[in-house]
């Protein structure tokens, strides 16, 4: 959905990709619709077959189509607002070994932060507040599949080297 909510997402992701190394190119697509699973999935799939090697997908119920397109493509997917390899690692771990991390807004922590800071004086009804990572409001879920994943890039790396010795 090309919403501003969803746009956020998107602004966020953008920064850390360019923090991370500026030359990565980023592609966009937006499903229009939350619930839309094979839509998701072939947008997913359109996006991996362009060259991308992770999707971030704020995609709702329609993220199913998301993980299947990783798993049959063999790329990597980034969830958000649910633990999705938390989710699927017992039920369907094929499906979860392609999902990297996800964000999660802890919207109750947030409201908890709000009516505390509201009650001691600290925050007013009055003024916008940004809670980011720093404050505990989201968090990036640490996955066995990134770990995998960089023990399978390191081992590469190592073997590369070793060949040129």
């Amino acid at each position: 959905m090309d919403t501003s909510n969803i746009n956020d997402f998107l602004v966020g992701y953008l920064e850390g990709v360019q923090y991370v190394d500026p030359e990565i190119k980023v592609v966009t697509s937006y499903v229009g619709s939350f619930e839309d699973v094979s839509k998701c999935m072939e947008m997913t799939t359109q996006l991996y077959n362009q060259g991308a090697q992770v999707v971030y997908a704020p995609a709702s119920q329609s993220i199913l189509g998301a993980v299947t397109a990783a798993q049959k493509s063999d790329k990597y997917l980034i969830a958000c607002d649910q633990d999705l390899y938390a989710e699927l690692k017992d039920s369907d771990p094929e499906l979860a070994a392609n999902v990297i991390s996800s964000s999660l807004k802890n919207v109750g922590e947030s409201i908890y932060t709000s009516v505390t800071g509201w009650s001691e004086g600290t925050m007013s009804l009055d003024q916008d507040y940004i809670l980011g990572l720093d404050s505990g409001q989201w968090v990036w879920q640490r996955m066995k599949t990134i770990q995998n994943l960089f023990l399978r890039t390191s081992r590469n790396l190592l073997t590369r080297q070793n060949r040129r010795l």
